[in-house]
């Protein structure tokens, strides 16, 4: 079961965004860490939505070019998946805009018959 979970927001220079997706799609960066508890990792690309959507929402988003999310048993291995693969030193060397921030999310309960 996933109990922690850790989304991690970053830019990329607009020169560097081919150099960040080469280095993250080469090393396959999620997928080689060996920590006891880390579950799985992916990326998405943000998009804006529609007028129509953002019009919904009330106003302006606040957008990122990236969002991972790293997946884990706890926080233990959550937190050092990020520190191996996704830390801000990493990612502003590879072309990660100043500013990348990470949250972490746990699970406080479960209901089961």
């Amino acid at each position: 079961m996933v109990k922690g979970i850790m989304a991690v927001w970053t830019d990329i220079t607009p020169r560097a965004e081919n150099d960040v997706s080469e280095w993250y799609n080469r090393q396959h960066l999620l997928e080689r860490v060996d920590v006891p508890g880390f579950r799985n990792g992916a990326r998405y690309r943000s998009g804006g939505g529609t007028t129509e959507q953002r019009e919904l929402r009330g106003g302006a988003d606040n957008l990122v070019d990236w969002v991972v999310l790293i997946e884990g048993t706890d926080a233990r291995p959550v937190r050092a998946a990020r520190a191996r693969c996704l830390s801000v030193a990493a990612l502003r060397s590879h072309g990660a805009a100043p500013g990348a921030r990470s949250g972490l999310y746990r699970l406080m309960y479960t209901l089961s018959d």
